[in-house]
């Protein structure tokens, strides 16, 4: 039988039968801890797109379709930000309707394994040079079941010329009506988005609605303001997601863009609108008999506790 617990061992192991304080010493072994915590959980380790971190969180930034990559699951708690692709400004002579922004996504998930989860960003719309309503934004969509909503294009000539209907619609060109919101809320986040705006023929076209609110109407000689969008501070500093373009006006004052992304409308004969913000889901301005606005790309953010 081995050494008895309470008798010292030399180096070789031989009983010394000399009596040895323990007082200030340890017991020869030490607790091993997981995460920076002993004995607890450990935390949440995953790669995927752009990191940083603020604060105790790890931050996950994606500009671009991937996977976030969960290798250790720790309490599987995640938060996230998912915003959508702008719409497309519109061209009408004179006056097309601006793109609406993205719908926007933010919420809370605990994910129940590791594995690969993934991530796929919506294009912004396309802006019509003929006359036309813009594109339609492009969904983005994480893990398969949290979709934001692309947004509704602006409005253009003739049968085409009310907004489109998407995670906030689209700005009207004429006496047709702007798009709807169909933006949903999924489980355990909340979905933002809002209806464009009307027009008054030839004296300011609708502009796109926001993320944060709708804007407002053309007219009066001046193009809707675009709607603004919705700040969140998830990456540690307060950024604004998802503002509607600003309507145009050819004989008068375009419409800004909303805060968010939103680009500005085109003004008199020719000028075309402005872009929405690539990462902000913006919508494009509306074209006045010129090019409407590209709708800005969407984005994805995750982020965790990492210490």
């Amino acid at each position: 039988m081995r050494d008895k617990l309470n008798l010292p061992l030399t180096v070789e192991g031989k009983n010394t039968n000399k009596k040895t304080s323990t007082k200030g010493k340890s017991f020869g072994y030490q607790i091993l801890g997981f995460g920076s915590g002993g004995g607890g959980v450990p935390f949440m380790e995953a790669t995927g797109g752009s990191t940083s971190t603020s604060g105790n969180y790890k931050i996950h930034t994606f500009n671009s379709s991937g996977q976030f990559s969960v290798s250790v699951l720790g309490d599987g708690a995640i938060e996230y930000l998912v915003v959508a692709g702008g719409g497309g400004g519109g061209d009408a002579g004179p006056e097309g309707g601006a793109g609406g922004a993205g719908g926007v996504i933010n919420g809370n998930q605990t994910l129940a394994s590791t594995g690969a989860f993934a991530v796929n960003i919506g294009s912004g719309g396309s802006g019509n040079g003929s006359n036309g309503k813009g594109s339609d934004g492009n969904n983005s969509v994480f893990s398969g079941n949290t979709t934001a909503t692309g947004s509704g294009g602006g409005g253009g000539s003739g049968t085409n010329s009310g907004g489109g209907a998407g995670g906030s619609g689209g700005g009207a060109a004429s006496a047709s009506g702007p798009g709807s919101s169909d933006q949903a809320s999924p489980s355990g986040g909340t979905g933002r988005g809002n209806a464009g705006n009307n027009a008054s023929m030839n004296s300011g076209s609708g502009s796109g609605g926001g993320a944060g609110n709708q804007g407002n109407n053309g007219g009066g000689n001046q193009g809707g303001q675009g709607g603004q969008g919705f700040a969140s501070s998830i990456t540690g500093g307060s950024v604004t997601y998802g503002g509607g373009g600003g309507g145009s006006a050819w004989g008068g004052t375009k419409g800004q863009g909303g805060s968010g992304g939103g680009g500005q409308g085109g003004q008199n004969l020719g000028g075309g609108g402005g872009s929405g913000t690539d990462g902000l889901g913006g919508g494009g301005g509306g074209g006045c008999d010129a090019t409407g606005g590209q709708g800005g790309d969407g984005r994805i953010i995750i982020r965790y506790l990492v210490a």
